[in-house]
């Protein structure tokens, strides 16, 4: 079995990552900054017995994408697991940012979901699962979220079409949406608030607690086995009822 996780080396990915992996398994994660977390990361999953593999590559350019492939190609000859939850932003509101940022952004949280798809093509076979993970500012327009949230709206209706285009082959094409997490791209987006947003989710969480890494991980897991092939084109959210 063969697992490919974008933004692997923390957060989400990670948390996928050591949960898909496994004895006879084949790990491939991509990052794209911090190389002592992807050490790190690599070495906390070969813990599960599998084989695993850390690659540099910028998702947010298509020579980036096709390097990460390339890689991808080197290492396995299909897939089973693909998990795309690289994601970065900038704060404030949208007006405030670059039209290069703005740009960049799109590529890396949008549209890289469609290219990663296209690039891997012949890897994904039928019984061939993959996720995209996006959050609740892809439905709702959250204040200093624009850069993140906006994006993710335009991946997850990528995704409804790639479901579409991908069904009759058997491959499943859907989106996880978490609940608040402390994650890279959070911090980034709210880099003087996160903490106290996230204690304040948790505590208004109907569950009586907030979700965790394992929840999200537990989930794409259940979603990947055969029970779910008719599950296509759709957003899961795991947030406690946080959002009802």
């Amino acid at each position: 079995m063969s697992v490919v996780v974008t933004g692997g080396t923390s957060g989400i990915g990670l948390a996928i990552a050591t949960r898909l992996a496994g004895p006879g398994r084949t790990v491939v994660l991509n990052y794209a900054r911090d190389d002592a977390a992807a050490s790190k990361a690599r070495a906390r999953v070969e813990t599960t017995g599998a084989e695993v593999h850390v690659v540099k590559a910028n998702l947010a350019e298509l020579d980036g994408i096709r390097a990460f492939v390339r890689e991808v190609r080197s290492r396995v000859t299909s897939i089973d697991q693909l998990v795309h939850s690289a994601a970065a932003g900038r704060p404030g509101p949208l007006q405030k940012q670059s039209g290069e940022d703005l740009d960049w952004s799109v590529r890396l949280n949008g549209t890289s979901i469609a290219h990663l798809i296209r690039e891997l093509d012949d890897l994904l076979t039928a019984g061939t699962s993959v996720f995209y993970i996006t959050s609740a500012g892809a439905v709702r327009a959250i204040p200093e979220y624009g850069m993140l949230g906006a994006p993710k709206a335009l991946a997850e209706h990528l995704v409804r079409y790639l479901a579409r285009e991908l069904a009759p082959r058997g491959v499943r094409v859907n989106c996880v949406s978490p609940g608040p997490l402390d994650t890279k791209a959070r911090r980034e987006m709210f880099p003087d608030s996160w903490n106290e947003r996230l204690v304040a989710q948790t505590q208004a969480n109907p569950s009586g607690r907030g979700v965790t890494m394992d929840d999200v991980a537990g989930v794409v897991e259940a979603m990947a086995r055969p029970e779910f092939a008719m599950v296509q084109g759709q957003v899961l959210t795991i947030d406690g009822g946080l959002t009802l």
